[in-house]
């Protein structure tokens, strides 16, 4: 027969559940494993930080996403919309352009609560509002068409505009927001 100490039996009135999880939760933590793929992982546990982790990222990822929709919306809609206005595609994306770094310069100020805005706005919003991809192909284009002359000015113009809307971003944000650290 078993000694007391070593029973592996639970004590009467206790509940045999609560009793084993730290046991095997500790032993699945020591051996570097999980506790199985269908349970969920325990605090303190690899499992449990994992799964922690897994929810975060999913999170932020939502944030990302939520933002991304509308700001790739609105640049098709303004491109669209305002190219034939301008007269050209290129000026369209380059006021696109210029309003997504305002709005980055917004962001990067004293702004509370500035990860998830920063994730949502920054990222998502901002990240599909304005292109690169589509800066570049206006340059290229322009050039393929011989305006070389019409590149670079574009090129310099949506670097200097760009520029001081993200500091007038940013100043905007500083004084909404003054006295707040980010």
């Amino acid at each position: 027969m078993a000694s007391p100490a070593s029973d592996p039996r639970p004590k009467p009135g206790s509940n045999p559940d609560i009793n084993a999880i730290p046991e095997r939760a500790s032993n699945a933590a020591a051996e570097g494993g999980h506790q199985g793929d269908c349970s969920p992982g325990l605090p303190g546990t690899r499992a449990g930080m994992a799964d922690r982790r897994l929810r975060f990222e999913l999170q932020e990822l939502a944030l990302v996403a939520s933002g991304a929709v509308p700001g790739a919306l609105l640049r098709w809609q303004l491109v669209e919309r305002l190219g034939p206005q301008l007269g050209v595609h290129s000026a369209a994306n380059l006021l696109v352009n210029l309003v997504g770094c305002f709005l980055l310069g917004f962001l990067s100020g004293p702004v509370p609560h500035r990860t998830p805005l920063m994730l949502a706005l920054g990222i998502g919003f901002c990240g599909s509002l304005t292109t690169f991809s589509g800066w570049i192909l206006d340059l290229a284009s322009l050039e393929q068409q011989g305006q070389s002359l019409g590149a670079l000015v574009l090129l310099l113009t949506s670097l200097g505009l760009g520029l001081l809307a993200a500091l007038g971003g940013r100043a905007c944000s500083r004084r909404l927001f003054r006295g707040r650290q980010p």
